[in-house]
């Protein structure tokens, strides 16, 4: 595992404020690559935010439309990275509290598309969950809460996508996580987040932190990591 002290950043150089053109109350930003190319990809309350280099501030708004193919504006979006020149968003509420439906896909041409044929296949309602990429163009989901109800949730799902131009690209698989499983208990604004705990180990998910309850009061979830092993 690589230790802090492996990098030669000065404390004072790790962070740099970098201005962004809009207020937004809350966002999601992925990193895409293709071919050498780089994109940063951002997703807030209102609208889609593209860069290739944010540390100049030139971020493009782009107009993807309002049709279903389109993210609700909103809150508590889960997105991440899928494969490499896509990202999966899913879930989060409109201004209204109501939670957002549809799983959607960001593909490095077309922009947004909706990723499965309907949502009867997809994951209960929710804000606030989180997402993390793994290998082979899958994702991981797990937990948040429902608006609707304000449950918190403890489940976890995984998404797979297989391509193609029309609806149909990606599938949602429910992880069955009843004992004698151990899984994480319920939560939601918690962390989660893809990768490789050592150099050429095999790729897994670490969450971390989140709160019990959907009001961020206690109790919380201090202290709490879980590894997730797609493999297993």
């Amino acid at each position: 595992m690589l230790r802090a002290s492996d990098y030669n950043l000065h404390p004072q150089l790790a962070w740099k404020y970098q201005p962004f053109p809009a207020p937004s109350i809350a966002a999601n930003v992925v990193f895409l690559e293709r071919a050498g190319s780089f994109r940063w990809v951002l997703f807030d309350d209102k609208f889609t935010w593209e860069t290739s280099d944010p540390t100049q501030g030139s971020w493009e708004r782009r107009d993807y439309g309002s049709d279903e193919a389109t993210p609700t504006s909103g809150t508590g979006h889960a997105m991440t990275r899928l494969g490499y020149d896509r990202a999966l968003l899913f879930g989060g509420m409109d201004r209204q509290l109501h939670a957002c439906e549809g799983t959607h896909v960001y593909d490095w041409d077309r922009g947004w598309m909706l990723a499965t044929y309907s949502t009867k296949n997809d994951p209960p309602l929710r804000a606030f969950a989180a997402l993390a990429a793994l290998p082979n163009r899958t994702a991981v989901l797990f937990g948040g809460y429902d608006p609707a109800t304000s449950d918190v949730l403890s489940d976890t799902w995984l998404f797979t996508f297989v391509g193609g131009d029309e609806m149909g690209r990606g599938t949602w698989t429910h992880v069955d996580t009843r004992a004698p499983a151990v899984a994480p208990s319920a939560r939601a604004f918690h962390g989660l987040v893809g990768g490789r705990m050592t150099p050429g180990g095999p790729e897994i998910a670490l969450l971390f932190g989140g709160s019990a309850n959907s009001q961020l009061t206690p109790p919380t979830c201090d202290n709490d990591l879980w590894l997730f092993d797609p493999a297993k």
